[in-house]
């Protein structure tokens, strides 16, 4: 590392007109002497950029589910490299998609509780196998299979129709009834078309006895 020492003037006004300067000031007073040393690691990180700097992918192996957020979105337990303590890890499980919690529609918030309820279920609590797919998603997430008593457990939400397939690429219009994957709406969605109006059934059993023949009322 490049250490600079200077010696002129005091201490004080030396720190100052440093920091003026926008210089990483490290204070150390050994004989009158202000000493300011530009910290190593800075060499290392000086040209990394948002797009040439990978994201940090931890080793995660095995670990305990302690919280299930939706069909698709989990917080794990587990330690990085299997060494060290403990830490919480968020992971989005890999090639599916469940509906939103705060979706759009009525029918897509309950097939979101829905999902989130059966895989908390088979998992919460549990230990898992945590195999990494790639890098973490866009929002931090570990995006990994989880599998726990050897299912898979993206597979399994598909089987039960509670997720669909997904790449990672735009989303699919998650229809709830459908459970299927379908191609988003271009504009807002179009209104229900009414049943056409029927005429209401008319009961054939007698309603009351008179002397005579039955009467059946609406007839």
């Amino acid at each position: 590392s490049l250490c600079v020492v200077r010696r002129e003037g005091p201490t004080r006004s030396l720190l100052s007109a440093l920091l003026d300067e926008g210089h990483s000031v490290q204070s150390s007073v050994m004989g009158g002497c202000g000493s300011v040393c530009a910290d190593p690691e800075d060499h290392i990180l000086a040209h990394c950029t948002n797009k040439n700097t990978p994201r940090f992918g931890p080793d995660v192996t095995r670990a305990k589910v302690v919280s299930v957020y939706d069909g698709d979105t989990i917080t794990v337990a587990a330690r990085h490299a299997r060494q060290g303590k403990p830490y919480l890890f968020r992971v989005r499980l890999a090639g599916i998609d469940t509906a939103e919690l705060r979706g759009g529609s009525a029918d897509e918030k309950l097939a979101a509780v829905a999902a989130r309820d059966a895989l908390r279920k088979e998992i919460l609590g549990k230990m898992v196998t945590v195999e990494p797919t790639g890098e973490p998603e866009k929002y931090g997430r570990l995006l990994a299979r989880v599998v726990h008593k050897r299912r898979d457990m993206s597979t399994w939400l598909l089987a039960e129709k509670h997720a669909v397939p997904y790449d990672g690429g735009t989303k699919a219009w998650f229809d709830p009834k459908a459970q299927s994957q379908r191609t988003p709406p271009s504009g807002p969605p179009a209104p229900r078309a009414l049943p056409a109006p029927t005429t209401p059934a008319v009961s054939c059993s007698p309603i009351w006895k008179m002397d005579g023949p039955r009467k059946v009322i609406g007839h």
